[in-house]
Parts: C-alpha cells; structure tokens; sequence
C-alpha cells in the first residue's frame, strides 16, 4: 500500500490508502488515528483522493457504511 494525500481541504484527514487485494482502504488522521474499512470499492479512495472535500466524502460515502477498526 503507497499513502497518498488527498488533494483537497481537510482539517481531518492527512492521507489515506488502498490495498486493491481485499479492498480495503485505510485512512490516516491528522490527530495520529489510523482505521481501515473494509469491502471499500477502488471508486470511493478515488473520491476522497481527488474530492474537494474529502473529510465530507469519508463522512457521507464511508462512515457507517463500511465495517472498520482502529489499527493503530
């Protein structure tokens, strides 16, 4: 997995990955957490790479959609 920063503005987010095997995209907060979300189609890492808004498209398209868990 290669982290990458998002493109746009985020007071949240400071970079976020994608393993293509499983599908899972992990995410590193600005605050030090790290989760990783599981079953998460390429399409939405996309999006939050390449968003504006990234911290909105995490929230609307990611959170409580996808099983996760704190792995830091």
């Amino acid at each position: 997995m290669k982290w990458e920063k998002p493109i746009g503005k985020t007071s949240t987010i400071d970079k976020v990955g994608y393993y293509d095997e499983d599908e899972t995209l992990t995410v590193m907060f600005k605050d030090g957490g790290v989760y990783e979300y599981y079953d998460v189609p390429k399409i939405v890492y996309h999006q939050l790479l390449f968003s504006e808004t990234p911290g909105k498209i995490l929230a609307k398209e990611v959170k409580g959609r996808y099983e996760h868990e704190r792995i830091d």
